[in-house]
């Protein structure tokens, strides 16, 4: 197959290669087969992929996020030899970046930045006295080998977004509740934000719905927790001599309400008719079990009926193993959906 014409690639993009889990022609044959598109990110918004749904095909595919925050996706052509050619990762790169480029041309396309998770808190404390930016360094050292990955990441996302800005010049031995008080304002007038959604201008508390605000204090109890820890952990270490700093922690009552709205047959049927295929199938999942995302991307095929009418649920996150009851009709559609016995037993059922 003819060579595409070289691209400007990022260096950046070229790097992310390193841990791309199809940079070799063997590691795309590995890949089990699957409806989703096997994802690499190349730049925040701009990735790399291959789809091999069946033994009869598997072509690279690229994936671009448009500025109303969705993807659009492009062929780019096969990626193992099944009698229609083959193109190589090099020449898939050339055709991803230059529809990459084609795209940001039309201004269709949010801006790319830099990929890549936080690694460390957004400080670097100097001087001789003992800050909380200190003590917050020393702390996520300690996590980084105590805790695990995703709890550690999460950590830092909240540390450099909360408690970077304000707190991390006070020395620690003067921490008291006026500090805390003027984080609570901070953070409970900051609307809630989730994925990719944009920054919004800080409001009154008189202005957020009940359950924005029992969100906002839920993060803030979770700031105490990682302030406490840190504080206590600089008290452990012999780096401050009083306990007043972590004593005078003390965390906001929430309310938690139980949720009462429900979706009904016809909301349901209006949701699945609004989605593509693949995504369809996740939220039948998530209808007919309730089950979180992460534990229905974990399921396998063999878990259904494993224990009684319904479905096996791995351990996920501090969740305990579960089983499932499914109603008839759930219990059919899994069935339907099973494969030939000795035919990729382990596949994926979502």
């Amino acid at each position: 197959m003819q060579r595409s014409t070289p691209a400007e690639i990022p260096e950046a993009a070229l790097r992310s290669l390193q841990t791309c889990q199809f940079n070799r022609t063997s590691d795309v044959q590995a890949l089990r087969y699957r409806d989703s598109p096997y994802w690499h990110t190349l730049l925040v918004g701009r990735h790399i992929g291959v789809h091999r749904p069946d033994d009869r095909h598997c072509n690279w595919t690229a994936r671009i996020l448009t500025r109303d925050k969705k993807y659009r996706q492009k062929c780019l052509g096969p990626a193992i030899d099944l009698g229609k050619g083959v193109l190589g990762l090099e020449d898939a790169l050339n055709r991803a970046f230059e529809w990459f480029a084609s795209s940001e041309a039309r201004g269709e396309t949010s801006a790319a930045k830099r990929a890549g998770r936080t690694t460390t808190i957004s400080v670097c404390p100097i001087g001789t006295e003992y800050t909380v930016g200190h003590a917050l360094k020393d702390y996520t050292d300690w996590t980084r080998l105590s805790r695990s990955s995703g709890g550690h990441y999460n950590n830092l996302v909240l540390i450099n977004y909360h408690i970077i800005p304000k707190l991390t010049h006070i020395p620690l031995e003067e921490f008291n509740a006026t500090h805390l008080v003027a984080l609570a304002k901070q953070v409970l007038s900051t609307p809630p934000r989730s994925g990719f959604s944009p920054y919004r201008p800080k409001v009154e508390m008189g202005e957020m719905t009940n359950d924005e605000i029992r969100c906002r204090k839920k993060t803030f109890n979770s700031l105490l927790s990682i302030l406490k820890m840190a504080f206590q952990h600089a008290w452990d270490s012999g780096k401050i001599e009083s306990e007043r700093p972590w004593r005078c922690i003390k965390r906001i009552s929430v309310n938690h309400a139980p949720r009462t709205i429900f979706l009904t047959r016809s909301e349901c049927r209006k949701l699945m008719s609004k989605c593509d295929p693949p995504l369809r199938t996740l939220i039948l999942g998530a209808l007919y079990t309730g089950c979180r995302v992460g534990e229905l991307g974990r399921m396998r095929v063999e878990d259904v009926g494993r224990m009684g009418f319904g479905v096996r649920v791995d351990s996920f996150k501090r969740s305990k193993p579960r089983f499932v009851f499914l109603p008839d009709e759930g219990m059919v559609v899994s069935i339907r959906r099973r494969p030939q016995v000795g035919h990729r037993s382990r596949s994926r059922f979502i």
